[in-house]
């Protein structure tokens, strides 16, 4: 069964029903729902993984999202202090919202069941259903649907495993190994050392790192991994990061010197200025730049700070609706900060900024969010404008630059692949590898001396 629209059709009728209050839904909990799906993907063969986006059975107490719950005698479950958010305790779910939500889930999976019919016919009812929030026994079968995961792996049926073969840039290599043990330490999926988590998260984050070398591995992107391999299985996980970042517009925010979220900084400030004046002031009498606590919000997906359950519903919108989501967001969570935030002391300022969120309720921020207007144009002006500023044609050129040598690099490892192949006697792959490598060169300018080549690689950074 291909993971299509229609392949997650079939998959939702086995997913499990939901019948009681607590325990994710009566255990429709991360991972849980893709489990009799999991062999679509083809993801375990190819990775050994074992089923990676399958909960495994652990001794300890976890909340409905899989963090295990607060001990404060136990030094180890405190390890990760970018999961005190994320392990917090999800909100008590009641039995009339039990109720409710598996009659959203039922409704969930009606429009499933006619997926590309329903979202012809009525898109409005698609996305009003996407805000409220996608039930989460489901939602590892409809982020790839939404986001197009599940197209691009069903276009690319081997790439995943040849991508595992590949090596990527040794620094990329270095820094992903290092931030295995930084990500959610306190989820049972990635806990343990060497385990089957850590090991999924590195094969996506290696794999994607070979897959786009203009961005190779930034940080950020490991939790918005970790974050889809908690629900969905390890292959078609890494298809839904690149679509994620390639169709919903993030890619820019991890590319060399941050050429996108520069930029989206710069609307922010605008954003608020309009929507949220007294924060502006703040602001700028504070000499706060957004920069200053914005990137571990908007390159974790709000992950790294953010409740869990807050930052699945980020996750609902973005699939759908890309980075503009992500800024309705942000304007949202500081109008609701507002208050605490202007009687909070200066020096305090940063400190809260990182801590207050912890306390936000998820429905009402993403209800405040959707309800602020923030039309493409208004952004687009604003982008422009950090585009012409000098910050923005130095990043520009910066990345152009480093982009460049990413590419001359890919190139080097490309014809190094195609001489291993060619000597193992497997031709086919062999040119596979000289014509990637003749790709990379021609990208980077390197077949052509006289190419202006800064100018457009900056300019494709932005994309």
């Amino acid at each position: 069964m291909a993971w299509t629209a229609s392949g997650a059709a079939a998959a939702v009728r086995h997913a499990p029903h939901t019948s009681s209050a607590g325990g994710g839904y009566g255990g429709g909990g991360p991972g849980s729902a893709v489990s009799a799906a999991s062999g679509a993907s083809g993801s375990d063969a190819a990775s050994g993984a074992g089923g990676a986006g399958v909960r495994r059975p652990t001794s300890r107490a976890v909340n409905r999202f899989g963090f295990f719950t607060a001990d404060d005698n136990d030094e180890d479950a405190r390890s990760g202090p970018s999961d005190e958010a994320a392990a917090a305790a999800p909100t008590p779910v009641t039995r009339a919202e039990a109720r409710r939500e598996n009659a959203r889930t039922e409704k969930w999976r009606v429009m499933l069941a006619n997926w590309g019919v329903f979202t012809r016919r009525h898109p409005a009812t698609v996305k009003r259903r996407v805000r409220k929030g996608i039930p989460d026994s489901l939602r590892g079968i409809v982020w790839p649907v939404l986001a197009g995961g599940d197209e691009l792996a069903r276009r690319h049926p081997s790439m995943y495993r040849r991508l595992l073969m590949a090596a990527p840039r040794e620094d990329d290599f270095a820094v992903i190994r290092n931030d295995l043990f930084r990500t959610f330490p306190r989820h049972e999926q990635f806990k343990e050392e060497g385990g089957p988590g850590q090991l999924a998260l590195m094969r996506v984050l290696r794999a994607y790192a070979a897959y786009d070398t203009e961005v190779g591995y930034c940080q950020g992107m490991a939790f918005v991994a970790a974050l889809l391999i908690t629900y969905m299985p390890e292959e078609i996980a890494f298809w839904t990061l690149v679509a994620v970042l390639r169709r919903r517009g993030l890619r820019g925010h991890y590319l060399p010197q941050f050429p996108l979220y520069l930029e989206h900084v710069a609307v922010l400030m605008g954003l608020l200025a309009k929507h949220e004046p007294a924060i502006y002031r703040l602001f700028e009498a504070e000499s706060i730049g957004f920069t200053m606590f914005g990137m571990q919000w908007l390159l974790t997906l709000f992950a790294h700070s953010f409740p869990f359950e807050f930052v699945v519903r980020v996750v609902d919108v973005v699939c759908l609706e890309g980075h503009k989501a992500l800024l309705r967001v942000v304007v949202a969570v500081l109008r609701l900060l507002r208050q605490r935030l202007l009687d909070t002391p200066g020096h305090a300022l940063l400190k809260a900024l990182r801590t207050l969120p912890a306390k936000l309720n998820a429905d009402e921020v993403m209800s405040k969010a959707m309800a602020i207007s923030v039309t493409s144009e208004e952004v687009m002006k604003l982008r422009s404008a950090f585009r012409t500023s000098t910050e923005g044609r130095v990043a520009r050129r910066e990345c152009g630059r480093k982009v460049a040598a990413r590419k001359a690099a890919a190139a080097a490892r490309g014809r190094i692949a195609a001489e291993q192949a060619a000597e193992a006697g497997d031709e086919a792959t062999a040119a596979a590898w000289r014509e990637t490598a003749t790709a990379f060169d021609r990208d980077a300018g390197l077949d052509d001396p006289e190419a202006v080549f800064w100018a457009d690689s900056a300019t494709s950074c932005l994309g």
